[in-house]
């Protein structure tokens, strides 16, 4: 069983899309998007996803992507 990993389309089409290309993530996690996950004040201004229902967001996309792997590996441990 993997993290299930949760993108908001909208949060996609902004710069997020890099979590749905970066491999490791791929391998370690279940990345899945979603039309929209309810939070979209945030989704405006930054950029942001879900590892296994917790809010992980950052004001750039490489950034949410270090975060992310960091939350996974956390979930592994």
């Amino acid at each position: 069983m993997k993290p299930v990993v949760e993108i908001c389309l909208r949060n996609i089409s902004k710069g997020s899309d890099i979590l749905l290309q970066d491999e490791w993530l791929n391998q370690h996690a279940d990345v899945i998007t979603e039309g929209c996950l309810q939070f979209c004040e945030l989704c405006a201004d930054s950029f942001f996803v879900l590892v296994e229902g917790e809010l992980i967001s950052s004001r750039q996309a490489d950034e949410l992507l270090n975060l992310t792997k960091q939350a996974v590996a956390a979930w592994y441990q």
